[in-house]
């Protein structure tokens, strides 16, 4: 007889209130904590999740933090002007963040790549799209 290896622990990740919290999906017991205390970040927070981080996006801000520890890796302020509820999408080790009619690009580190403003073609809600890699951002 063999045995199979017993899976990586999973953590649910629930943000509301302006609160990032880990939880144990099978106990709900809350695992860690941590408050975005950033501008915006009551009206919505967009998640990206992978096997090895968590990134949050405010209307401010970027957190990132080890998953499933929730440890805090880093945190940046959005470049550009305008605020709005964020999109972002993941493709090739990139973050792309759009917000209020701007679209920034960032290395998975936090590191700002490039930023386009669209100066003079107005503010708006944003969607990011790559084949296969589609967000939507929703009104709520």
């Amino acid at each position: 007889m063999y045995r199979e290896e017993e899976p990586e622990p999973q953590v649910l990740v629930v943000v509301f209130a302006s609160r990032v919290y880990g939880m144990d999906p099978k106990t709900g017991k809350r695992l860690w904590e941590h408050d975005l205390d950033s501008p915006g970040s009551d009206n919505g927070v967009e998640l990206m999740l992978d096997a090895q981080m968590l990134v949050a996006c405010t209307q401010q801000e970027l957190f990132a933090f080890g998953y499933p520890t929730g440890t805090l890796l880093w945190r940046k302020k959005l470049a550009g002007t305008y605020s709005g509820r964020p999109v972002m999408l993941v493709s090739r080790g990139h973050l792309l963040v759009g917000r209020g009619g701007e679209v920034c690009c960032y290395t998975m580190q936090g590191e700002l790549l490039w930023h386009d403003g669209f100066p003079g073609k107005g503010i708006g809600r944003v969607a990011l799209a790559l084949p296969g890699n589609v967000r939507q951002m929703d009104q709520y």
